[in-house]
Protein backbone atom coordinates (compact mmCIF):
# COMPACT_ATOMS: atom_id res chain seq x y z
CA UNK A 1 0.00 0.00 0.00
CA UNK A 2 1.17 3.55 -0.35
CA UNK A 3 1.22 5.18 3.13
CA UNK A 4 1.13 9.08 3.73
CA UNK A 5 2.93 9.62 7.46
CA UNK A 6 2.49 12.98 9.09
CA UNK A 7 5.02 13.51 11.57
CA UNK A 8 7.28 10.62 12.53
CA UNK A 9 10.92 12.08 12.31
CA UNK A 10 11.74 11.40 16.34
CA UNK A 11 11.77 8.86 18.67
CA UNK A 12 8.64 6.43 17.47
CA UNK A 13 8.52 7.87 14.44
CA UNK A 14 11.60 5.73 12.75
CA UNK A 15 10.65 2.69 14.08
CA UNK A 16 7.28 3.06 12.20
CA UNK A 17 8.70 3.45 9.34
CA UNK A 18 10.87 1.06 9.37
CA UNK A 19 8.29 -1.40 10.00
CA UNK A 20 6.07 0.06 7.40
CA UNK A 21 8.81 -0.31 4.69
CA UNK A 22 9.83 -3.46 6.17
CA UNK A 23 6.23 -4.74 5.13
CA UNK A 24 7.10 -3.72 1.33
CA UNK A 25 4.71 -0.63 1.60
CA UNK A 26 5.26 2.80 0.04
CA UNK A 27 5.80 5.50 2.45
CA UNK A 28 5.97 9.60 1.96
CA UNK A 29 6.55 11.66 5.22
CA UNK A 30 5.61 14.83 5.34
CA UNK A 31 7.54 17.31 7.85
CA UNK A 32 9.65 19.89 8.29
CA UNK A 33 12.33 19.24 7.57
CA UNK A 34 13.95 20.88 10.71
CA UNK A 35 14.41 18.25 12.98
CA UNK A 36 18.11 15.21 11.93
CA UNK A 37 16.52 12.91 9.97
CA UNK A 38 19.42 10.59 10.92
CA UNK A 39 17.05 7.65 11.88
CA UNK A 40 14.98 8.07 9.07
CA UNK A 41 14.90 4.66 6.81
CA UNK A 42 16.79 6.14 3.30
CA UNK A 43 13.86 4.28 1.72
CA UNK A 44 11.14 6.84 2.99
CA UNK A 45 9.97 9.07 0.86
CA UNK A 46 10.11 13.13 1.76
CA UNK A 47 7.94 15.88 1.10
CA UNK A 48 8.67 19.16 3.58
CA UNK A 49 6.31 21.45 4.45
CA UNK A 50 4.23 23.23 7.67
CA UNK A 51 0.76 21.14 8.92
CA UNK A 52 -0.44 24.38 9.39
CA UNK A 53 -0.45 25.15 5.63
CA UNK A 54 -1.39 21.49 4.30
CA UNK A 55 -3.99 22.44 1.58
CA UNK A 56 -0.67 23.30 0.07
CA UNK A 57 0.67 20.12 0.03
CA UNK A 58 -2.42 18.88 -1.68
CA UNK A 59 -1.13 18.44 -5.13
CA UNK A 60 2.21 16.54 -4.16
CA UNK A 61 -0.10 13.99 -2.03
CA UNK A 62 -2.74 13.36 -4.50
CA UNK A 63 0.46 12.91 -6.63
CA UNK A 64 1.33 10.26 -4.44
CA UNK A 65 -2.09 8.52 -4.48
CA UNK A 66 -2.18 7.66 -0.60
CA UNK A 67 -4.30 4.48 0.32
CA UNK A 68 -4.07 5.69 4.20
CA UNK A 69 -2.83 8.56 5.75
CA UNK A 70 -0.92 7.70 9.28
CA UNK A 71 -0.98 11.34 10.95
CA UNK A 72 1.45 10.87 14.15
CA UNK A 73 1.30 14.67 14.76
CA UNK A 74 -2.32 16.01 15.32
CA UNK A 75 -2.32 18.09 18.39
CA UNK A 76 -5.32 20.13 18.20
CA UNK A 77 -8.56 20.27 17.01
CA UNK A 78 -6.91 22.60 13.65
CA UNK A 79 -4.37 19.73 13.39
CA UNK A 80 -7.14 17.05 12.93
CA UNK A 81 -9.75 19.61 10.24
CA UNK A 82 -6.55 20.38 8.36
CA UNK A 83 -5.38 16.62 7.62
CA UNK A 84 -9.30 15.46 6.85
CA UNK A 85 -9.85 18.62 4.64
CA UNK A 86 -6.45 17.51 2.48
CA UNK A 87 -7.10 13.61 2.65
CA UNK A 88 -10.64 12.89 2.55
CA UNK A 89 -11.57 11.85 -0.79
CA UNK A 90 -7.90 10.92 -1.14
CA UNK A 91 -7.20 8.30 0.98
CA UNK A 92 -9.41 5.07 2.41
CA UNK A 93 -8.52 5.20 5.82
CA UNK A 94 -6.73 7.13 8.40
CA UNK A 95 -5.11 6.03 11.67
CA UNK A 96 -4.55 9.03 14.34
CA UNK A 97 -2.10 8.56 17.28
CA UNK A 98 -3.27 9.53 20.15
CA UNK A 99 -3.02 9.18 24.13
CA UNK A 100 -4.38 8.11 27.11
CA UNK A 101 -4.65 12.04 28.28
CA UNK A 102 -8.68 11.24 26.45
CA UNK A 103 -9.69 9.33 29.59
CA UNK A 104 -11.22 11.37 32.61
CA UNK A 105 -8.73 8.62 34.77
CA UNK A 106 -5.74 10.96 33.56
CA UNK A 107 -7.90 14.64 34.71
CA UNK A 108 -8.07 12.75 38.24
CA UNK A 109 -4.03 11.50 38.07
CA UNK A 110 -2.78 15.63 37.22
CA UNK A 111 -5.63 17.18 39.57
CA UNK A 112 -7.66 18.98 36.92
CA UNK A 113 -10.94 16.79 37.84
CA UNK A 114 -11.52 16.47 41.46
CA UNK A 115 -14.82 14.69 41.42
CA UNK A 116 -13.96 11.11 42.50
CA UNK A 117 -11.77 8.28 41.43
CA UNK A 118 -12.55 6.56 38.35
CA UNK A 119 -12.05 2.41 38.17
CA UNK A 120 -9.09 0.92 36.33
CA UNK A 121 -7.46 -0.42 34.38
CA UNK A 122 -9.43 2.06 31.50
CA UNK A 123 -11.23 0.50 28.47
CA UNK A 124 -11.60 2.18 25.16
CA UNK A 125 -15.05 2.71 26.20
CA UNK A 126 -14.23 4.42 29.61
CA UNK A 127 -15.34 7.70 30.19
CA UNK A 128 -13.76 10.56 28.70
CA UNK A 129 -12.31 13.42 30.09
CA UNK A 130 -14.87 16.42 30.65
CA UNK A 131 -12.75 19.22 30.26
CA UNK A 132 -12.00 20.52 26.96
CA UNK A 133 -9.46 23.18 25.02
CA UNK A 134 -11.28 26.68 25.00
CA UNK A 135 -9.25 26.77 21.77
CA UNK A 136 -9.66 24.85 18.46
CA UNK A 137 -5.94 25.45 18.25
CA UNK A 138 -4.80 24.58 21.77
CA UNK A 139 -3.21 20.51 22.74
CA UNK A 140 -6.41 18.32 22.94
CA UNK A 141 -6.05 14.97 21.68
CA UNK A 142 -9.64 14.19 22.13
CA UNK A 143 -11.13 17.13 19.98
CA UNK A 144 -8.75 15.65 17.35
CA UNK A 145 -9.72 12.58 17.50
CA UNK A 146 -13.63 13.78 17.56
CA UNK A 147 -12.64 15.33 14.07
CA UNK A 148 -11.53 12.15 12.21
CA UNK A 149 -14.37 10.15 13.90
CA UNK A 150 -16.85 12.56 12.24
CA UNK A 151 -15.59 12.34 8.87
CA UNK A 152 -17.63 9.62 7.40
CA UNK A 153 -15.81 9.05 4.16
CA UNK A 154 -12.38 8.88 5.78
CA UNK A 155 -12.57 6.18 8.37
CA UNK A 156 -10.10 6.34 11.57
CA UNK A 157 -8.66 3.80 13.32
CA UNK A 158 -7.76 6.04 16.88
CA UNK A 159 -4.65 4.53 18.47
CA UNK A 160 -4.43 6.10 22.39
CA UNK A 161 -0.59 5.59 23.33
CA UNK A 162 0.51 5.58 27.11
CA UNK A 163 3.68 6.74 28.85
CA UNK A 164 6.51 5.34 25.71
CA UNK A 165 10.01 5.25 26.93
CA UNK A 166 12.98 3.98 25.37
CA UNK A 167 16.40 4.95 23.45
CA UNK A 168 15.88 8.46 21.69
CA UNK A 169 12.73 9.81 24.29
CA UNK A 170 12.99 13.65 23.90
CA UNK A 171 11.19 13.71 27.18
CA UNK A 172 14.02 12.04 28.72
CA UNK A 173 11.65 9.81 30.76
CA UNK A 174 14.24 8.10 32.94
CA UNK A 175 16.24 10.69 33.10
CA UNK A 176 15.05 11.90 36.40
CA UNK A 177 15.12 8.54 38.37
CA UNK A 178 18.55 7.48 36.75
CA UNK A 179 20.62 11.15 37.90
CA UNK A 180 20.39 10.17 41.14
CA UNK A 181 22.09 7.54 40.79
CA UNK A 182 24.76 8.34 38.29
CA UNK A 183 25.05 11.15 40.71
CA UNK A 184 26.13 8.36 43.71
CA UNK A 185 23.36 8.75 45.49
CA UNK A 186 23.07 6.07 47.92
CA UNK A 187 19.06 7.02 48.71
CA UNK A 188 16.75 7.77 46.18
CA UNK A 189 13.54 9.72 47.68
CA UNK A 190 10.48 10.41 46.76
CA UNK A 191 6.76 10.52 47.74
CA UNK A 192 5.06 7.46 49.49
CA UNK A 193 2.41 7.42 46.65
CA UNK A 194 4.78 6.61 44.49
CA UNK A 195 5.34 3.10 46.08
CA UNK A 196 2.46 1.58 44.93
CA UNK A 197 1.03 3.56 41.93
CA UNK A 198 0.45 2.07 38.79
CA UNK A 199 1.04 3.25 35.22
CA UNK A 200 0.95 1.68 31.93
CA UNK A 201 3.63 2.73 29.88
CA UNK A 202 5.20 1.16 26.66
CA UNK A 203 8.25 0.54 25.28
CA UNK A 204 9.50 2.34 22.08
CA UNK A 205 9.81 -0.28 19.95
CA UNK A 206 6.97 -2.45 21.13
CA UNK A 207 4.61 0.30 20.77
CA UNK A 208 5.90 1.47 16.92
CA UNK A 209 5.09 -2.65 16.42
CA UNK A 210 1.52 -1.99 17.39
CA UNK A 211 0.92 1.31 14.90
CA UNK A 212 2.46 -0.72 12.20
CA UNK A 213 -0.05 -3.50 12.83
CA UNK A 214 -3.19 -1.19 13.05
CA UNK A 215 -1.92 0.60 10.05
CA UNK A 216 -2.18 -2.07 7.80
CA UNK A 217 -4.80 -4.32 9.17
CA UNK A 218 -7.80 -3.72 7.58
CA UNK A 219 -9.74 -4.88 10.79
CA UNK A 220 -8.83 -2.27 12.31
CA UNK A 221 -11.10 0.20 10.17
CA UNK A 222 -13.28 2.30 12.54
CA UNK A 223 -11.83 0.96 15.56
CA UNK A 224 -9.95 2.85 18.93
CA UNK A 225 -7.12 0.66 20.75
CA UNK A 226 -5.38 1.60 23.63
CA UNK A 227 -1.67 0.81 23.42
CA UNK A 228 1.18 -0.16 26.10
CA UNK A 229 2.19 -3.08 28.53
CA UNK A 230 -0.28 -5.70 29.67
CA UNK A 231 0.45 -5.76 32.93
CA UNK A 232 2.25 -2.32 34.79
CA UNK A 233 4.69 -2.11 37.13
CA UNK A 234 4.48 -0.46 40.96
CA UNK A 235 6.51 3.04 40.48
CA UNK A 236 8.61 0.76 43.03
CA UNK A 237 9.17 -1.82 40.93
CA UNK A 238 9.68 0.21 38.05
CA UNK A 239 12.77 2.07 39.78
CA UNK A 240 14.19 -0.63 41.40
CA UNK A 241 14.30 -2.43 37.75
CA UNK A 242 15.73 0.58 36.39
CA UNK A 243 18.55 0.57 39.59
CA UNK A 244 18.99 -3.26 38.54
CA UNK A 245 20.13 -2.04 35.06
CA UNK A 246 22.16 0.78 35.71
CA UNK A 247 24.50 -1.23 38.50
CA UNK A 248 22.87 0.73 41.34
CA UNK A 249 23.10 -0.90 45.16
CA UNK A 250 21.46 1.53 46.35
CA UNK A 251 17.54 1.86 48.15
CA UNK A 252 14.44 3.91 47.40
CA UNK A 253 12.99 5.56 50.64
CA UNK A 254 9.13 6.93 50.73
CA UNK A 255 8.49 10.10 52.54
CA UNK A 256 4.98 11.87 53.14
CA UNK A 257 4.41 14.63 50.75
CA UNK A 258 4.65 16.98 53.86
CA UNK A 259 8.19 15.75 54.83
CA UNK A 260 9.62 16.42 51.14
CA UNK A 261 11.71 19.43 49.89
CA UNK A 262 9.59 21.14 47.20
CA UNK A 263 11.42 19.86 44.32
CA UNK A 264 10.36 16.13 44.59
CA UNK A 265 6.56 17.46 45.47
CA UNK A 266 4.15 16.34 42.49
CA UNK A 267 1.01 17.14 42.88
CA UNK A 268 -0.19 13.89 41.27
CA UNK A 269 -3.16 11.99 42.91
CA UNK A 270 -1.32 8.85 43.68
CA UNK A 271 -5.08 7.05 44.58
CA UNK A 272 -6.04 7.28 41.42
CA UNK A 273 -3.98 4.85 39.22
CA UNK A 274 -3.34 4.54 35.07
CA UNK A 275 -3.75 1.42 34.25
CA UNK A 276 -4.68 0.95 30.60
CA UNK A 277 -6.64 -2.54 29.42
CA UNK A 278 -4.48 -3.46 26.31
CA UNK A 279 -6.50 -6.74 25.71
CA UNK A 280 -8.87 -5.75 22.86
CA UNK A 281 -5.74 -4.71 20.60
CA UNK A 282 -4.36 -8.33 21.08
CA UNK A 283 -7.54 -10.10 20.83
CA UNK A 284 -8.66 -8.60 17.41
CA UNK A 285 -5.50 -7.68 16.01
CA UNK A 286 -2.86 -10.36 17.24
CA UNK A 287 -0.91 -7.95 19.08
CA UNK A 288 1.93 -8.95 21.41
CA UNK A 289 5.56 -7.72 22.67
CA UNK A 290 8.49 -8.40 20.98
CA UNK A 291 10.62 -7.00 23.89
CA UNK A 292 10.91 -8.68 27.17
CA UNK A 293 10.83 -5.76 29.34
CA UNK A 294 13.77 -6.20 31.32
CA UNK A 295 15.70 -5.78 28.05
CA UNK A 296 13.52 -2.78 27.08
CA UNK A 297 15.24 -0.90 30.13
CA UNK A 298 18.58 -2.15 29.77
CA UNK A 299 18.28 -0.54 26.46
CA UNK A 300 16.64 2.63 28.28
CA UNK A 301 19.15 2.88 30.72
CA UNK A 302 21.98 2.52 28.24
CA UNK A 303 21.18 5.45 25.58
CA UNK A 304 20.12 7.70 28.94
CA UNK A 305 22.96 7.09 30.51
CA UNK A 306 25.12 7.59 27.30
CA UNK A 307 23.88 11.13 26.82
CA UNK A 308 25.84 13.92 27.98
CA UNK A 309 25.53 15.73 31.26
CA UNK A 310 25.11 18.87 29.99
CA UNK A 311 21.81 18.65 28.32
CA UNK A 312 20.05 18.01 31.47
CA UNK A 313 17.44 20.45 32.19
CA UNK A 314 17.51 22.86 34.99
CA UNK A 315 19.25 23.48 37.91
CA UNK A 316 19.30 19.66 39.29
CA UNK A 317 18.03 18.52 42.44
CA UNK A 318 18.64 19.89 46.10
CA UNK A 319 20.84 16.78 47.39
CA UNK A 320 21.25 18.79 51.03
CA UNK A 321 17.22 19.62 50.94
CA UNK A 322 16.63 15.71 50.51
CA UNK A 323 19.59 14.60 53.11
CA UNK A 324 17.73 16.95 55.75
CA UNK A 325 14.56 15.31 54.95
CA UNK A 326 16.12 11.79 55.41
CA UNK A 327 17.87 12.94 59.04
CA UNK A 328 14.50 14.40 60.23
Amino acid sequence: MRIAVLGGTRFIGPWVLRGLLARGHEVLIFHRGETGCADVPANARHLHGDRAVLSDHAVEFAAFRPDIVLDMGAMSETDARRTVEVFRGLAARAVMVSSVDVYQGFAVVTGAATDGLVPVPLTEDSTPRSQRSESPDAYDKLLAEQVFQECGDLRTTVLRLPMVYGPGDYQRRARAILRPMRDGREVILLDEGFRNWRVTRGYVQDVAAAIVLATVDPRATGRTYNLGERDPWTEEEWILEIGAAAGWSGKVRFLPADRLPGHLVTGIEFRQDLVIDTSRVRQELGYTERTVRTDAIARTVAWESAQPAEEDPGDGPDYAAEDAAIDT
